[in-house]
């Protein structure tokens, strides 16, 4: 059993309310499916319920590439609830608290899981671990309806197979899912205090995540300092050399 945790952060005073009408668990299951990040189980899929499929989020594979061990939360804690904690948080960063009735919030969200899996793949020397989520989103305000896709994902090259590398693949797609969706809820004009997003220690260089309008290093130089979405959306900027500032 693997335990998850989504992320959190420092949140702002709340400004409003949002509903979360729905978050629905719609992953589709296949009996020894071709590519490893379609989701299976050790067995029948079509002898476990719906609401027992919930728990599972992973599969074990062995170094040929076979399918092994199942990968599933513990008891208590589903996909669709690590869902909802996941978007609560994002609208927390943004000043917004859950409202228990409909009728009081500002806005409504609903959640559609398409994609919750991780899955690894054993190589000579490292056991890759990789994770992916997909939601469809549906954002609603009176009759305004908007729409969007979010898919993130986290790579975690781990050594061994076991609990804490299973958590961190998964750690590291929960934080690219945060940040893709409080893009989301800044374009709806949701809009609150710039977010800022915890990361791990990376070895004897720390990683930080700040909110920046363009590009965070001073010489624009190092691939490593600054993450692909740098265009008007929080970065990540590594201290690294190339972008450490000058003490002359």
């Amino acid at each position: 059993m693997v335990s998850l945790t989504p992320p959190t952060a420092a949140h702002p005073a709340a400004k409003g309310s949002a509903s979360l009408s729905q978050v629905k668990d719609c992953r589709q299951f296949e009996n020894k499916p071709s590519s490893p990040w379609i989701p299976s189980i050790k067995g029948d899929v079509n002898a476990v319920s719906r609401e027992q499929l919930g728990q599972y989020i992973g599969r074990q594979r062995n170094t040929y590439g076979k399918a092994m061990g199942d990968i599933m939360l513990p008891e208590g804690q589903t996909v669709e609830g690590c869902v909802r904690d996941l978007v609560t948080e994002a609208l927390a960063r943004r000043g917004y608290a859950v409202a228990d009735a409909k009728g009081d919030a500002t806005f409504d969200v609903q959640v559609k899981i398409g994609e919750f899996w991780a899955w690894c793949t054993p190589g000579m020397w490292s056991i890759p671990f990789e994770s992916r989520l997909y939601c469809e989103v549906v954002i609603r305000r009176g009759d305004k309806e908007s729409k969007f896709n979010i898919q993130a994902q986290g790579n975690n090259p781990g050594q061994v197979a076991s609990d804490a590398n299973w958590r961190e693949a998964y750690r590291r797609a929960f934080d690219d899912f945060l940040l893709q969706l409080d893009g989301v809820l800044s374009r709806e004009g949701l809009r609150g205090p710039p977010p800022v997003f915890p990361s791990a220690s990376l070895g004897s260089r720390a990683g930080l995540f700040i909110a920046v309008s363009r590009c965070a290093c001073p010489r624009r130089a190092c691939r490593s300092c600054c993450a692909p979405r740098c265009a008007g959306r929080p970065v990540r900027v590594s201290l690294c050399r190339q972008s450490r500032p000058s003490r002359a």
